[in-house]
């Protein structure tokens, strides 16, 4: 979940995206799972507390590779 496809998920999540199609449409064509495997592991619901405690992980995800690079 932290290559290229799995962090354009992961903001579209945390930014409120709830269309389990469209969030799996974000993820590359050479994954090893289907779009319709994306789409049915995608289809749960996400509270919006949820949503904020992603949005503070990634960013502090992001803080530190900033720091280690």
């Amino acid at each position: 979940m932290l290559g290229a496809s799995g962090r354009r998920i992961l903001h579209a999540l945390a930014d409120g995206e709830t269309n389990p199609a469209r969030l799996a449409a974000l993820g590359d064509k050479w994954l090893r799972a289907s779009r319709a495997e994306l789409t049915d592991a995608l289809s749960g619901a996400v509270q919006p507390l949820h949503r904020q405690v992603l949005a503070l992980y990634l960013a502090r995800l992001e803080l530190i590779e900033s720091q280690v690079t």
